[in-house]
């Protein structure tokens, strides 16, 4: 892939500069390193003195739109404005730091050009990076405050915006310093066009990824919270009840097969202790208790809250076959 909308600088002389230098920086894709959904990563191409470097600059682009003549995307859309801007701002970050370096005297080289490209964005806290590294936390966590189920709805939280990016902004992550709020509309908008997403799942994903933001502003990553002004109304539900008469119907019919009444014995005894399924499937003999009145008592803490609770087992011998 040639070099597009090649830009060649040839200094002016300076008393600091021993000789010139030959200085090309363009904008190319790979189309050998695209990801599974065929997306090219773009990558700067830059060119010192006949010897070349190359750096990320963390942009995807459909080939069909790439332009190799200019070295941007085509057309004039937001994304294809919004990607060529991140184009157009590494090409002026590179071209600043060559500028310094011959001002100053400093070694010039394709490498080292690239070397201080790399260091400032490695800096940058991004979203994503910090939502992977919260998740692996938590995953760590599981039984110890966390359950397997929280740990689930967070990773496809991550993997929806993952999708989000790459597919509105052709990037893989974004600095915590470039959201705002009309990033958070497009996220609202895109969840439930794209991943047909209720409201209240769709404030969901959202306030997880607020989370992360939070966290970002308490590490004094951000000076504010960029969506502090977003307002999401959740829909009310309506939730039905079973009647004594129906639980004792389902208490009463007969399952030949074993592993289906079992299902229907936890079920039960979710219903009349009112334990989540994730605190019953950790309930182990030891939970069992003799209290002060010598009866048998269940002993445990809830996952979710941290409450201990207590209840007896007197009225639930009919399902503890």
């Amino acid at each position: 892939m040639r070099i597009a909308r090649q830009i060649i600088f040839e200094p002016q002389k300076s008393i600091l500069m021993k000789r010139k230098h030959s200085f090309a920086i363009g904008s190319i894709i790979r189309q050998n390193r695209s990801s599974k959904e065929g997306m090219a990563p773009v990558y700067l191409r830059i060119t010192c003195d006949g010897k070349r470097a190359e750096i990320s600059i963390h942009v995807f682009v459909d080939p069909v739109k790439w332009n190799p003549a200019k070295g941007r995307v085509k057309g004039n859309g937001e994304d294809a404005r919004r990607m060529n801007q991140n184009i157009e701002t590494f090409e002026h970050r590179a071209r600043e730091i060559y500028n310094k370096r011959v001002l100053t005297g400093q070694l010039i080289s394709a490498e080292a050009i690239k070397s201080e490209l790399i260091i400032p964005a490695a800096t940058q806290h991004r979203l994503v990076a910090e939502m992977q590294k919260f998740v692996s936390d938590i995953e760590k966590r599981i039984g110890n405050g966390y359950s397997a189920g929280t740990v689930k709805n967070w990773k496809v939280t991550l993997g929806h915006l993952k999708e989000f990016l790459r597919k509105t902004r052709g990037v893989q992550d974004i600095p915590f310093k470039e959201l705002d709020l009309p990033f958070l509309h497009n996220l609202q908008l895109y969840a439930t066009t794209q991943w047909h997403c209720g409201t209240n799942a769709t404030l969901k994903h959202i306030e997880r990824m607020r989370k992360i933001v939070n966290q970002a502003i308490a590490f004094n990553w951000l000076d504010k919270d960029p969506f502090a002004s977003f307002q999401g109304k959740h829909e009310k539900t309506h939730r039905t009840f079973l009647t004594q008469a129906e639980l004792e119907k389902i208490e009463e019919k007969e399952i030949p097969v074993e592993r289906l009444a079992r299902v229907r014995d936890i079920f039960l005894f979710s219903c009349y202790t009112g334990l989540a399924y994730v605190d019953v499937e950790k309930l182990i003999p030891d939970h069992l208790v003799i209290g002060i009145d010598k009866k048998r008592w269940i002993y445990t803490v809830t996952i979710s809250t941290g409450i201990a609770i207590f209840f007896t087992q007197t009225n639930l011998n009919k399902i503890t076959r």
